[in-house]
């Protein structure tokens, strides 16, 4: 939902919307980030319940796609544990 085209375009079909900045009205939101050297950390909150996500992957562009996995995921309710050590064990390109 941080992109503005497609936030304002009509979309008939069922979607999933997330984003990062405009997050208002998403069920899923994420908090703190922070980032170091081997990767970084953001709470995604859900509901009243939030959860730490670590990954080796930096910057926001990776932040984008890793949430739109994880509301994905969710959205076909496999496990929240499930989700964050998959999201953990995820390696850099080497390129």
């Amino acid at each position: 939902m941080d992109n503005e085209y497609l936030k304002n375009a009509k979309v008939d079909k069922n979607y999933i919307g997330y984003g990062i900045e405009n997050n208002k009205n998403n069920e899923m939101k994420i908090e703190k980030i922070s980032y170091s050297n081997t990767g970084m950390e953001f709470d995604i909150k859900i509901g009243k319940d939030t959860y730490t996500f670590s990954s080796k992957l930096l910057g926001e562009h990776n932040l984008i796609n890793l949430f739109g996995a994880i509301t994905i995921s969710k959205e076909l309710n496999i496990g929240i544990k499930e989700i964050i050590n998959s999201v953990k064990h995820i390696e850099r390109s080497r390129t």
